[in-house]
């Protein structure tokens, strides 16, 4: 079995943090999901303001890459969001949906599908991320992409190529 930690860190990656549900809310006032419980959070170990390319990872599978960086995103920013997009999902899944997203009409993409149950199990999502050069983050993350699908036959939370 090929250890997906040491081909991230071949790749210029390093453990950056996890999203997981519990623990109190990192700025309460901003916390839209605080009066739910189980909701997730994320936390970072570092900042990457620009061309971060991450990746999540549950147990020994990497499920998803990303980047960030490309429409003025930070690392922490993309994140948050995804881990946002887990809350959003996870009551929408429960029929107790927040707002009207136009996400709600459409056929829900895999990580919304599936990133939720991860962590209604109790699961952590490890972040792994690396800063690269503007003219080569986004060519790593297809790469990884590649990679990752080649090495486990898939990527468990992605349903588009690149």
């Amino acid at each position: 079995m090929v250890d997906v930690r040491e081909v991230l860190r071949g790749h210029g990656m390093k453990p950056a943090g996890w999203i997981r549900s519990g623990g109190p809310c990192p700025k309460k006032s901003a916390c839209p999901y605080i009066d739910e419980i189980g909701h997730v959070h994320a936390h970072l170990d570092f900042e990457i303001e620009q061309f971060a390319v991450y990746s999540f990872l549950v147990g020994d599978e990497v499920m998803k890459n990303g980047k960030a960086g490309s429409q003025g995103d930070t690392l922490r920013g993309r994140v948050q969001s995804e881990a946002n997009q887990i809350n959003s999902a996870w009551l929408f899944l429960e029929r107790r949906p927040r707002g009207n997203p136009a996400w709600h009409k459409r056929p829900l993409d895999v990580f919304k599908r599936l990133a939720p149950s991860v962590i209604r199990l109790d699961q952590k999502i490890e972040v792994w991320a690396g800063a690269f050069a503007a003219d080569e983050f986004e060519n790593k993350e297809r790469e990884l992409n590649g990679l990752f699908r080649r090495l486990q036959d898939r990527l468990p939370w992605v349903d588009r190529d690149g």
